[in-house]
């Protein structure tokens, strides 16, 4: 009896072949990402928090879920959905703000 071959997938934008787990886990990957839109909104809420709460020598800024939902409604921008995906995306895909690490710093 003749065993049958392994199948692969390979992918049209390069001869590379990807088992179907690896092209899984970029797929993964690419939903992982916020849209542009997505870190714009996000931007603006932390700002609006950071500055709103900061004081000079502060070491830490304390915040709630319930902030976050108050800073879109003031900013008059719709509130995000997934409000614990907007602290995700500051503590592990993307920077703070300008206007907060230059603060930070001081």
């Amino acid at each position: 009896m003749a065993s049958k071959p392994n199948k692969k997938v390979v992918s049209k934008e390069s001869s590379v072949k990807k088992t179907p787990s690896a092209e899984f886990e970029e797929e993964i990957d690419a939903l992982d990402e916020p849209s542009p839109t997505k870190i714009s909104r996000y931007h603006k809420v932390i700002e609006h928090i950071f500055l709103s709460k900061f004081r000079r020598g502060a070491v830490t800024v304390e915040f709630g879920r319930e902030e976050l939902k108050s800073a879109c409604e003031s900013l008059g921008i719709n509130v995000v959905k997934n409000i614990g995906d907007l602290v995700y995306t500051f503590r592990y895909r993307q920077e703070l703000p300008k206007s907060v690490l230059t603060r930070t710093k001081e």
